[in-house]
């Protein structure tokens, strides 16, 4: 923990690491340094960096955690991501600035290229993953929205005629825990009232 002078606010504080530097620290402190990151992180062309990269995990199911996307293949370059992608998000932050835009697929069964990609809202992207877990699900599997957040057999679901595929929207064990939470805070409550 070597200290010295930041060359960002001019106070003498615990200066930030920075391998590519010869003493492997930066002439910024800690938290002028995070700030910038973060600030970078949240500037249009730091967000399209992330969603190029989230993009690329999941496209092909190359992370192995997204078992959804194993079929979408990614169709277009990172520079031609970027050329869409800076402007988009620009003009989306300038006219929402109180809210958080991601990217998204306009058909979630069509593969990952400019032409299919749109900037929405952080809630309006889980509202349509959530859907799209459910309607990409791998045959003779569904997603559980409980505690699992996994696909399982179908066999671990109940039957529910109101949702589309039939079946409950958690797997009977999750529905089992959510149901024993609910009844003891509904005793809970009738306890509190008494």
């Amino acid at each position: 923990m070597k200290t010295g002078r930041c060359t960002q606010c001019g106070k003498v504080k615990e200066l930030a690491p920075d391998k590519g530097r010869p003493r492997g620290l930066s002439s910024w402190c800690r938290p002028c340094k995070r700030s910038y990151a973060d600030a970078y992180r949240r500037s249009p062309k730091g967000r399209a960096i992330a969603a190029w990269s989230n993009i690329v995990r999941r496209a092909g199911n190359a992370d192995g955690r997204h078992p959804a996307y194993t079929t979408v293949e990614l169709r277009m370059t990172r520079q031609d991501f970027m050329a869409w992608a800076v402007p988009a998000y620009t003009e989306w932050i300038n006219k929402n600035p109180d809210r958080v835009a991601t990217v998204d697929r306009r058909e979630n069964t069509r593969h990952y290229t400019v032409e299919n990609l749109r900037i929405v809202s952080r809630e309006e992207n889980n509202l349509n993953r959530e859907s799209a877990r459910g309607a990409n699900a791998p045959p003779g599997t569904a997603w559980c929205g409980g505690t699992c957040k996994r696909y399982l057999s179908v066999e671990n679901f109940s039957k529910n005629r109101t949702e589309e595929n039939g079946l409950q929207a958690v797997c009977k064990a999750c529905f089992s825990v959510l149901r024993r939470n609910w009844r003891a805070k509904k005793k809970q409550e009738m306890l509190q009232n008494e």
